[in-house]
């Protein structure tokens, strides 16, 4: 997405010499969810 790779210029300029890495979340968003959901711990 084009949205996407300008997003990751615009970090790689903020955090210059850093590797900044991209995670597919296609698969994951398509179960109404993304990294913030998926990472919830749920207390039992």
């Amino acid at each position: 997405i084009d949205d996407d790779e300008k997003a990751v210029k615009i970090f790689e300029q903020i955090f210059s010499g850093q590797t900044i890495t991209t995670i597919p979340c296609k698969e994951i968003s398509k179960q109404g969810g993304v990294l913030h959901c998926i990472s919830w711990n749920i207390q039992k």
